[in-house]
């Protein structure tokens, strides 16, 4: 108990100063209007940012297999904390100013910055026989991954936006896949899975990725249009490593209060970014379709521990997927999200497609 004492202050602790970095610091000395509130000095026009913003969101994704098989990427977990638009000179917006123009555009006007802090998140990988008690060595390793993260977020005129996310977590035992599957067997009256005995063992796990999104939309009036969504990115470490590129087609109304689904890596994600002012409208819904392709480099879950020995396959150095869904918000207030994805092999030995569910759901804070 003392433990989740100190880890819930921690958090808390954490979730203030992310809240904090997401407003500017009111000055003392400035002058108060009684209507207004404090009044600012400012050395030019430029400086004072008209971006539509919205407030800070809670999010969560669930993920899971059980649509067709109960097997492979069998289920994921992730919850997160979106900040509003931060501050120019915040210290959480520090890397976009430090790797603009590079990595980001520069700040200004036409710039929304925002930071997604992953609280935690949560993969879990079996073979396809949970009652095997010694897993077939073709078939994919058992492992689970548990992991945290800062993801730096800019939308630059609604026409593009960039994401530079840094995770890092533990694979292995310590993450807890073998306790939290068996756990939901036994809450559903399921048996047990068996196989975890030959999970990849206890190792520290980190990846760093960038991504970059581009919004060609076309108004149909109304408050309605369609867009097509290019991305292309790349991501690198000791967990994945792989280039990306993909696409994502929409139709529905209020499209630009956000950029897709988000949705867990590795796989076609829209992003946790969301202000319904920017849709222009009060309610907005829409369907969509889309797919990327990944050229692979490194996927521990497939390769196995990186130092040490373990159940492991051969890889398929390219994979695709495809991805279906619908989406619908209310304000700012809350925004759903339902996908489905099918992907295709991830290793040699492995007998057709997967295919998982994923839910989204955030709500302002």
């Amino acid at each position: 108990m003392k433990a989740l004492a100190i880890w819930v202050t921690l958090l808390c602790t954490c979730l203030a100063w992310v809240i904090k970095g997401g407003s500017p610091e009111i000055d003392p000395k400035a002058e108060l209007d009684p209507k207004t509130g404090p009044v600012y000095e400012t050395s030019s026009p430029s400086s004072v940012f008209e971006t539509p913003s919205s407030p800070a969101r809670l999010q969560f994704i669930w993920e899971n297999s059980a649509i067709r098989e109960d097997r492979h990427y069998n289920n994921g977990l992730d919850l997160s904390f979106t900040t509003r638009m931060l501050d120019a000179q915040s210290i959480w917006a520090f890397p976009i100013r430090t790797l603009s123009p590079f990595l980001f555009q520069r700040s200004g006007p036409d710039t929304d910055d925002r930071l997604n802090w992953t609280i935690f998140g949560q993969s879990i990988f079996t073979s396809s026989d949970h009652s095997a008690s010694n897993p077939d060595p073709k078939d994919r390793p058992y492992a689970g991954w548990l992991y945290t993260g800062l993801d730096f977020i800019q939308n630059h005129n609604d026409r593009e936006l960039t994401s530079l996310e840094f995770l890092a977590g533990v694979i292995g035992p310590w993450a807890g896949g073998k306790q939290v599957q068996n756990w939901a067997h036994e809450l559903l009256g399921q048996q047990p899975v068996q196989g975890w005995h030959y999970q990849l063992s206890n190792q520290f796990g980190a990846t760093a990725a960038w991504t970059r999104r581009w919004r060609f939309n076309h108004d149909l009036g109304n408050g309605y249009s369609w867009e097509l969504i290019p991305e292309g990115g790349v991501t690198a470490g000791n967990v994945l490593t792989y280039g990306e590129i993909g696409g994502l087609i929409r139709l529905g109304h209020g499209l630009k209060a956000d950029w897709g689904p988000p949705t867990i890596q590795p796989g076609y994600s829209g992003s946790s970014y969301f202000s319904a002012e920017r849709g222009g409208v009060n309610y907005g819904y829409n369907i969509f379709a889309g797919v990327q392709g990944r050229v692979v480099a490194v996927n521990v879950f497939l390769d196995g521990n990186t130092f040490q020995n373990s159940r492991h396959v051969s890889k398929e150095r390219a994979v695709g997927d495809v991805i279906v869904g619908l989406e619908w918000f209310y304000k700012d207030i809350v925004r759903l999200g339902l996908s489905v994805i099918a992907r295709s092999p991830e290793f040699r030995t492995q007998r057709g497609f997967d295919a998982f569910g994923s839910l989204n759901a955030s709500v302002a804070f």
